[in-house]
Protein backbone atom coordinates (compact mmCIF):
# COMPACT_ATOMS: atom_id res chain seq x y z
CA UNK A 1 0.00 0.00 0.00
CA UNK A 2 1.01 3.25 -0.76
CA UNK A 3 0.97 6.85 1.11
CA UNK A 4 1.51 10.52 -0.44
CA UNK A 5 3.16 11.71 1.72
CA UNK A 6 2.55 16.01 3.11
CA UNK A 7 5.56 18.00 3.15
CA UNK A 8 6.06 21.16 4.64
CA UNK A 9 8.61 23.67 6.33
CA UNK A 10 9.56 23.29 9.78
CA UNK A 11 10.79 26.21 11.64
CA UNK A 12 12.79 25.12 14.29
CA UNK A 13 13.44 26.23 17.69
CA UNK A 14 17.15 25.46 18.89
CA UNK A 15 17.48 25.96 22.78
CA UNK A 16 21.45 25.43 23.51
CA UNK A 17 21.56 24.23 27.08
CA UNK A 18 24.86 24.18 29.02
CA UNK A 19 27.40 21.50 28.18
CA UNK A 20 26.71 18.64 30.83
CA UNK A 21 29.06 15.47 31.39
CA UNK A 22 26.98 11.68 31.40
CA UNK A 23 28.43 8.80 33.77
CA UNK A 24 31.75 9.36 35.38
CA UNK A 25 32.95 8.92 31.72
CA UNK A 26 34.76 12.10 29.56
CA UNK A 27 31.79 12.56 27.18
CA UNK A 28 30.26 15.88 26.96
CA UNK A 29 27.22 17.14 25.00
CA UNK A 30 25.50 20.05 23.81
CA UNK A 31 21.73 20.07 23.64
CA UNK A 32 19.18 21.57 21.58
CA UNK A 33 15.40 21.74 21.76
CA UNK A 34 13.44 20.75 18.84
CA UNK A 35 9.88 21.13 18.98
CA UNK A 36 7.39 21.66 14.99
CA UNK A 37 5.13 24.62 14.78
CA UNK A 38 2.25 23.79 16.73
CA UNK A 39 3.42 21.09 18.34
CA UNK A 40 1.32 19.99 21.64
CA UNK A 41 3.92 17.62 22.91
CA UNK A 42 7.11 16.47 20.49
CA UNK A 43 9.20 13.12 20.63
CA UNK A 44 12.39 12.81 18.36
CA UNK A 45 13.01 9.11 17.89
CA UNK A 46 15.67 8.32 15.56
CA UNK A 47 18.71 9.84 13.67
CA UNK A 48 20.88 8.71 10.64
CA UNK A 49 23.67 9.97 9.67
CA UNK A 50 22.95 12.52 7.39
CA UNK A 51 21.29 14.15 9.65
CA UNK A 52 17.64 13.24 9.00
CA UNK A 53 15.33 13.21 12.19
CA UNK A 54 12.19 11.80 12.33
CA UNK A 55 9.91 11.40 15.41
CA UNK A 56 6.08 11.97 16.20
CA UNK A 57 4.07 14.82 17.49
CA UNK A 58 0.73 15.46 18.81
CA UNK A 59 -1.30 18.42 17.04
CA UNK A 60 -3.68 20.99 18.23
CA UNK A 61 -6.43 18.13 18.67
CA UNK A 62 -3.83 15.95 20.25
CA UNK A 63 -4.01 13.29 17.18
CA UNK A 64 -0.62 11.73 17.14
CA UNK A 65 1.53 12.08 13.45
CA UNK A 66 4.97 10.41 12.55
CA UNK A 67 6.91 13.07 10.96
CA UNK A 68 10.41 13.06 9.09
CA UNK A 69 12.92 15.74 8.90
CA UNK A 70 15.32 16.18 6.38
CA UNK A 71 17.39 19.98 6.47
CA UNK A 72 14.45 22.17 6.59
CA UNK A 73 12.05 20.16 5.01
CA UNK A 74 9.35 18.57 7.10
CA UNK A 75 7.40 15.67 6.36
CA UNK A 76 4.18 14.17 7.82
CA UNK A 77 3.76 10.38 7.98
CA UNK A 78 0.59 8.82 8.61
CA UNK A 79 -0.21 4.95 8.14
CA UNK A 80 -3.44 4.53 5.80
CA UNK A 81 -6.34 4.55 7.71
CA UNK A 82 -4.69 4.61 11.58
CA UNK A 83 -5.95 6.35 14.36
CA UNK A 84 -2.26 7.41 15.29
CA UNK A 85 1.00 7.03 13.78
CA UNK A 86 4.51 6.71 15.52
CA UNK A 87 7.64 7.22 13.54
CA UNK A 88 10.69 5.75 15.58
CA UNK A 89 13.93 5.18 13.55
CA UNK A 90 15.96 5.50 9.70
CA UNK A 91 18.71 4.11 8.41
CA UNK A 92 20.94 5.41 5.58
CA UNK A 93 18.99 3.87 2.79
CA UNK A 94 16.10 6.12 4.59
CA UNK A 95 13.93 3.25 5.24
CA UNK A 96 11.64 4.26 8.42
CA UNK A 97 10.79 2.59 11.03
CA UNK A 98 7.96 2.70 13.62
CA UNK A 99 4.25 1.95 15.19
CA UNK A 100 0.76 2.37 14.63
CA UNK A 101 -2.62 2.11 16.46
CA UNK A 102 -5.31 0.60 13.79
CA UNK A 103 -8.93 1.00 14.44
CA UNK A 104 -9.88 -2.34 15.32
CA UNK A 105 -7.06 -1.73 18.83
CA UNK A 106 -3.42 -2.75 19.04
CA UNK A 107 -0.42 -1.63 17.93
CA UNK A 108 1.44 -3.10 14.97
CA UNK A 109 4.72 -1.77 13.90
CA UNK A 110 5.54 -1.38 10.37
CA UNK A 111 8.98 -0.40 7.83
CA UNK A 112 8.06 2.41 5.28
CA UNK A 113 9.93 2.03 2.09
CA UNK A 114 9.87 4.78 -0.70
CA UNK A 115 6.10 5.36 0.70
CA UNK A 116 5.04 1.77 1.17
CA UNK A 117 4.27 0.41 4.56
CA UNK A 118 4.60 -3.11 5.38
CA UNK A 119 3.13 -4.06 9.01
CA UNK A 120 5.43 -6.28 11.41
CA UNK A 121 4.16 -8.17 14.36
CA UNK A 122 6.20 -9.95 16.53
CA UNK A 123 4.11 -13.73 16.39
CA UNK A 124 1.01 -13.48 18.95
CA UNK A 125 1.43 -10.66 20.82
CA UNK A 126 -1.10 -8.11 20.76
CA UNK A 127 1.30 -5.07 20.52
CA UNK A 128 4.59 -4.61 18.44
CA UNK A 129 6.42 -1.79 18.54
CA UNK A 130 9.32 -1.01 15.95
CA UNK A 131 12.00 1.03 16.91
CA UNK A 132 14.93 1.84 15.01
CA UNK A 133 17.04 0.05 11.93
CA UNK A 134 20.13 -0.08 10.69
CA UNK A 135 21.95 -0.53 7.60
CA UNK A 136 21.87 -4.12 7.53
CA UNK A 137 17.95 -3.79 7.82
CA UNK A 138 18.25 -5.35 11.36
CA UNK A 139 15.43 -3.46 13.05
CA UNK A 140 15.26 -3.66 17.03
CA UNK A 141 11.95 -2.54 19.00
CA UNK A 142 9.14 -4.05 22.04
CA UNK A 143 6.21 -5.97 22.36
CA UNK A 144 4.10 -5.05 25.00
CA UNK A 145 1.18 -7.58 26.74
CA UNK A 146 -0.62 -6.13 29.99
CA UNK A 147 -1.35 -10.16 31.05
CA UNK A 148 1.45 -11.56 30.01
CA UNK A 149 4.38 -12.40 32.42
CA UNK A 150 6.35 -9.97 31.36
CA UNK A 151 4.72 -6.44 30.37
CA UNK A 152 7.42 -5.76 27.98
CA UNK A 153 10.35 -7.59 25.86
CA UNK A 154 12.62 -6.14 23.56
CA UNK A 155 13.44 -7.93 20.16
CA UNK A 156 15.98 -8.09 17.54
CA UNK A 157 14.24 -9.07 14.19
CA UNK A 158 17.37 -9.53 11.44
CA UNK A 159 16.36 -11.76 7.74
CA UNK A 160 13.08 -12.10 9.09
CA UNK A 161 13.31 -14.14 12.31
CA UNK A 162 12.72 -12.45 15.99
CA UNK A 163 14.86 -12.88 18.58
CA UNK A 164 14.39 -11.56 22.42
CA UNK A 165 16.79 -10.35 24.80
CA UNK A 166 17.76 -8.15 28.09
CA UNK A 167 19.91 -5.25 28.90
CA UNK A 168 21.79 -6.18 31.94
CA UNK A 169 21.73 -4.63 35.05
CA UNK A 170 18.97 -1.78 34.44
CA UNK A 171 15.94 -4.49 35.64
CA UNK A 172 13.31 -2.71 33.42
CA UNK A 173 14.55 -1.70 30.50
CA UNK A 174 13.41 -0.64 26.83
CA UNK A 175 15.72 -0.19 23.63
CA UNK A 176 15.38 2.38 21.21
CA UNK A 177 18.45 2.68 18.82
CA UNK A 178 21.24 1.27 17.54
CA UNK A 179 23.66 1.58 14.83
CA UNK A 180 25.54 0.35 12.46
CA UNK A 181 28.65 -0.45 14.96
CA UNK A 182 25.98 -1.92 17.46
CA UNK A 183 25.74 0.59 20.04
CA UNK A 184 22.23 0.61 22.06
CA UNK A 185 20.24 3.16 23.00
CA UNK A 186 16.74 3.26 24.84
CA UNK A 187 15.23 3.68 28.36
CA UNK A 188 15.42 2.25 31.65
CA UNK A 189 12.83 2.28 34.32
CA UNK A 190 14.47 3.08 38.11
CA UNK A 191 13.74 0.06 40.33
CA UNK A 192 12.79 -2.14 38.16
CA UNK A 193 9.42 -0.73 38.09
CA UNK A 194 7.17 0.23 34.60
CA UNK A 195 6.71 3.27 36.37
CA UNK A 196 6.80 5.96 33.50
CA UNK A 197 8.28 8.65 35.79
CA UNK A 198 10.88 7.03 36.73
CA UNK A 199 12.37 7.02 32.75
CA UNK A 200 16.39 7.39 32.21
CA UNK A 201 18.08 6.67 29.50
CA UNK A 202 21.29 4.37 28.98
CA UNK A 203 23.58 3.82 26.14
CA UNK A 204 24.75 0.31 25.72
CA UNK A 205 28.02 0.25 24.43
CA UNK A 206 29.75 -3.13 22.32
CA UNK A 207 31.66 -3.76 25.23
CA UNK A 208 29.31 -4.02 27.14
CA UNK A 209 29.83 -1.04 29.03
CA UNK A 210 26.75 0.98 29.98
CA UNK A 211 26.30 5.16 30.26
CA UNK A 212 23.74 7.05 32.35
CA UNK A 213 22.05 9.53 29.71
CA UNK A 214 20.42 12.22 32.06
CA UNK A 215 19.45 15.66 30.02
CA UNK A 216 19.81 18.64 33.03
CA UNK A 217 17.42 19.23 35.21
CA UNK A 218 14.80 16.95 33.38
CA UNK A 219 11.86 15.06 35.22
CA UNK A 220 13.00 12.25 32.45
CA UNK A 221 15.33 11.57 29.70
CA UNK A 222 14.45 8.92 26.83
CA UNK A 223 17.14 8.85 23.95
CA UNK A 224 15.64 7.14 21.36
CA UNK A 225 18.77 6.28 18.22
CA UNK A 226 22.35 7.65 17.66
CA UNK A 227 23.92 7.41 14.71
CA UNK A 228 27.77 6.33 13.41
CA UNK A 229 29.14 9.23 14.92
CA UNK A 230 27.76 8.96 18.08
CA UNK A 231 24.76 11.72 18.29
CA UNK A 232 21.90 10.56 20.47
CA UNK A 233 18.52 12.41 19.70
CA UNK A 234 15.12 11.71 21.95
CA UNK A 235 12.78 13.52 24.45
CA UNK A 236 12.80 14.54 27.69
CA UNK A 237 10.12 15.98 30.07
CA UNK A 238 10.77 19.34 31.78
CA UNK A 239 9.59 20.48 35.10
CA UNK A 240 6.22 21.78 33.66
CA UNK A 241 5.84 18.12 32.14
CA UNK A 242 6.03 19.31 28.70
CA UNK A 243 7.93 17.36 26.35
CA UNK A 244 10.67 18.31 24.59
CA UNK A 245 12.87 16.64 21.71
CA UNK A 246 16.61 16.92 22.29
CA UNK A 247 19.90 16.28 20.19
CA UNK A 248 23.02 15.26 22.06
CA UNK A 249 26.42 15.98 20.26
CA UNK A 250 29.20 14.30 21.68
CA UNK A 251 32.56 16.53 22.32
Amino acid sequence: MRQKLRILLLALVFVIVPTFTVSAQEVTYTFETIDPPDSQITILSGINNAGDIVGTYGDADFAFHGFLLSGEEFTVIDYPDATTTFAAGINDEGHIVGNYRASEGGSHGYILVEDEFTTIDYPDAPNTFGSAINDEGHIVGDTYCDSCEKMTESFVLKDEEFTLFEIPDLGAAAVRGINNSGIIVGEYFEGGSDDPSSRNGFMLDVDGSTIIIEFPDALTTSPDSINDEGIIIGSYRDSDEKNHGFRAIPG
